[in-house]
């Protein structure tokens, strides 16, 4: 089933396009902050702007992201925002026999990077943050549902963090504002009856 506000992707060409590391982490920079120069997601990613630039070309290439123009000072100055406000849509490629191997490397690869970075922060990076223990959380939920339940669950917590993007959206960084992540997987368990 389309989920709305997703960017569609058909072909592994597309994943490809997404599969680089550092493009990964620029998508995942520009969802956070709505919109971005070069410089600051050289900054914010820590790779040379050279590189980072031709990473953002990549990911306009395949729709991924577009170009911001009203946000930039003169023609050097180039802002990039996310070309779409629902993340991904995996369902076509999941339909083939290819695309399906494909998408669960990729999402295996993205669940590593979030587990890494779960990690760092509540291992180490919680201590030099101190005043953000009030806003750092943590749950396990637990539901018994059917697929189509679980998809109406996927749309709301979809639809919850797309207004929280559009509440925040353009804040730049300053005393008490930090980017903030927030990683929820959803799957069924195997029952162990």
């Amino acid at each position: 089933m389309p989920k709305p506000g997703a960017k569609p992707i058909a072909d592994l060409t597309e994943l490809r396009a997404l599969a680089h590391p550092v493009r990964m982490r620029l998508l995942s920079t520009l969802y956070s902050r709505g919109e971005a120069n070069v410089s600051e997601l050289a900054e914010a990613v820590d790779a040379p702007v050279n590189q980072v630039s031709f990473h953002l070309r990549q990911l306009a290439k395949y729709d991924f992201i577009e170009p911001a123009p009203d946000r930039a000072r003169d023609n050097r100055d180039r802002w990039w925002r996310p070309a779409y406000d629902g993340g991904i849509d995996w369902d076509r490629l999941l339909d083939t026999p290819i695309g399906a191997p494909a998408v669960r490397a990729h999402l295996t690869e993205g669940l590593e990077q979030s587990l890494a970075a779960v990690r760092t922060y509540f291992s180490s990076a919680m201590a030099d943050l101190p005043e953000w223990p009030l806003g750092s959380f943590a749950h396990d939920l637990f539901l018994r549902v059917t697929p189509e339940e679980a998809a109406e669950f996927d749309r709301e917590y979809l639809e919850l963090c797309q207004r929280w993007q559009r509440r925040v959206r353009g804040r730049r960084r300053k005393a008490g504002r930090q980017d903030f992540a927030v990683f929820i997987y959803g799957f069924p368990q195997q029952d162990r009856a």
